[in-house]
């Protein structure tokens, strides 16, 4: 979502987003006391507010997306304290930003009958933004600054490294920076002026955090393998360290020709899978985890030997094999027809 002021209240725009962005809402209180404005004549008393919001915000690992950190005034009350009276000022009800003068007259002071005061107010909100998980993710711009109300845009950036589902916050804190100009009339003659003069920079408390959740891609397991090699069939195993939202396991099988995924659960750690003899391969094993991201093993090439090498290498040469084959059907041949002659003798 888009947050835009509009006459104090806040209007909600639709932005695209990888999921319904949640609003986090905090007001935002700033307090300050001048003893010293005009020595011995005027003291200032300010307390005041902002509303800030901001956006709740899920990336997968190395996505990047916006989300917007908006202000709004909230009440406010800031007292003069000429001469020990407390004079507030009524034409500031709510937080006051950018360049406002105003003026007093007719003020009751006791000792100097009724006296004027103009007033000159200048204030500007600045806020500094942070991941309070720096590795999970970074963010732009770091801070901003408001002259008038509004909404400012985030642009934040998933960390690409492997690993789980990392919880952590966008923390903002703001500044209010106020400066005061102000003069006393009597008669129409000015009896004390003072220039704008800073009152400070107050720091804003609470801090605003909004959720931001960083769903890394899950690391690769160790594929091991081939082993129990035959000429139409070979056994592969790997590790079983695997992060919470792993969902399944893709053994990947490609011969230059054809490619195929063997659909495996999470916990297994090892499996079987048919091949063609004489033929080159290459195989890797992908962990894919529940939002379909994949961390990749490394590939392991080889060749599967012909069925001819296979039996030889189980110790019987293929000649061999065919002789004592046909020896064999040529005995059993022979028995079957000497038992016949034997009981036609009979």
């Amino acid at each position: 979502m888009l947050l835009v002021v509009l006459a104090g209240g806040l209007l909600l725009l639709p932005v695209a987003s990888s999921a319904q962005a949640e609003l986090v809402t905090e007001p935002v209180r700033f307090s300050l006391y001048v003893a010293d404005l005009i020595p011995g004549v005027a003291a200032v008393n300010t307390s005041c507010e902002v509303v800030a919001s901001g956006e709740a915000l899920e990336l997968l690992g190395g996505a990047i997306d916006g989300t917007s950190l908006a202000v709004a005034p909230g009440p406010c009350a800031i007292t003069l304290i000429l001469f020990g009276m407390e004079v507030p000022l009524p034409v500031v009800n709510t937080t006051p930003l950018g360049v406002h003068s105003f003026y007093l007259p007719g003020l009751a002071i006791v000792t100097l009958g009724l006296v004027d005061v103009s007033v000159d107010l200048v204030s500007s909100l600045n806020a500094t933004s942070r991941v309070t998980d720096p590795p999970a993710a970074t963010l732009e711009p770091e801070n901003h600054t408001w002259t008038s109300w509004g909404a400012r845009r985030l642009v934040v950036q998933a960390s690409d490294a492997t690993g789980g589902r990392i919880a952590t916050e966008i923390e903002t804190e703001f500044t209010w920076s106020v400066s005061l100009g102000l003069t006393v009339w009597a008669l129409s003659v000015p009896l004390h002026h003072i220039g704008l003069t800073s009152l400070g920079a107050i720091r804003g408390t609470p801090t605003l955090a909004t959720p931001l959740v960083v769903d890394l891609r899950p690391p690769p397991l160790d594929l091991r393998g081939p082993e129990e090699l035959t000429h139409d069939g070979a056994t592969f195993r790997w590790n079983r360290t695997l992060t919470e939202d792993a969902d399944h396991l893709e053994l990947w099988v490609d011969d230059g020709t054809n490619r195929i995924a063997y659909h495996l659960a999470s916990p297994s750690t090892d499996t079987r899978v048919a091949l063609g003899p004489d033929t080159g391969y290459e195989v890797w094993l992908d962990v894919v985890d529940e939002a379909g991201q994949r961390g990749t093993s490394e590939r392991i090439s080889f060749d599967t030997p012909s069925a001819r090498a296979d039996v030889a290498a189980q110790g019987l040469d293929p000649v061999s094999l065919a002789l004592l084959l046909t020896v064999g059907l040529a005995a059993a041949v022979g028995y079957a027809v000497g038992m016949l002659r034997r009981r036609s003798g009979e």
